[in-house]
């Protein structure tokens, strides 16, 4: 790993720690990597699959094209790993969005069959702005239903929760913890170099958040 990457790793390590175990030790960027690459199984762990288990190997393998974008080729090999992750999770979360849409029963009903389609449709729309950056970079967009089940880092949405509120809760979970790896997703980005897919991811960030607001606001007093 060379110097540029290896300062990128630690940066990014650091971010995932200071999220997922903000009361834990400081640690050198050594015993970070030793300690992340023995907990996923990996030899190595690139930017892309910092915050989270990567995408299957077969599909890791995809073609990439040759691209006149002036980034460096490790820093694209990179992105475009990173968002292909996200474009999984993301399409995951649609998916769940509409599960919740399909399936919503009780006094609120109609409100909420109303709200998770709305919620579902912007996923969609964030899903579709992931894989077309992608493409952008000289990737291959990895989004099929199967390739996302794979690799999503959400949490299997339960299909027996009962009354309004049961969805509500379980979307607004998922709904924080992509808003979260986002906001990584965003450092990691501008750290690399690639203020476009930090661009991307900012603006991502600001409509999770938003919907987990519409979300919450079902659950406050």
């Amino acid at each position: 790993m060379d110097a540029g990457v290896e300062g990128l790793y630690s940066v990014g390590v650091a971010k995932y720690k200071s999220i997922n175990e903000p009361n834990a030790a400081v640690e050198t960027a050594d015993q970070l990597k030793h300690k992340y690459t023995h907990l996923m199984g990996q030899e190595s762990l690139s930017l892309g699959r910092i915050a989270g288990r990567p995408l299957e190997k077969e599909n890791m393998k995809a073609k990439t094209y040759k691209t006149s974008c002036d980034l460096p080729p490790t820093v694209r090999e990179s992105m475009i790993e990173l968002l292909n992750q996200h474009l999984a999770d993301t399409s995951d979360l649609y998916s769940q969005a509409k599960q919740a849409h399909w399936n919503v029963k009780g006094a609120q009903f109609y409100q909420l069959h109303e709200l998770f389609d709305k919620l579902a449709a912007q996923v969609e729309e964030f899903a579709d702005m992931i894989a077309e950056r992608v493409t952008a970079l000289g990737g291959s967009a990895l989004g099929t239903v199967r390739m996302s089940a794979s690799a999503s880092r959400l949490p299997e949405y339960a299909i027996d929760g009962s009354g309004s509120m049961a969805p509500v809760q379980s979307l607004v979970k998922r709904f924080a913890q992509l808003a979260g790896s986002t906001r990584t997703a965003i450092d990691v980005s501008a750290t690399a170099g690639d203020a476009d897919t930090a661009d991307l991811f900012t603006e991502v960030s600001r409509g999770l958040d938003k919907s987990l607001w519409f979300l919450e606001a079902h659950l406050q007093e």
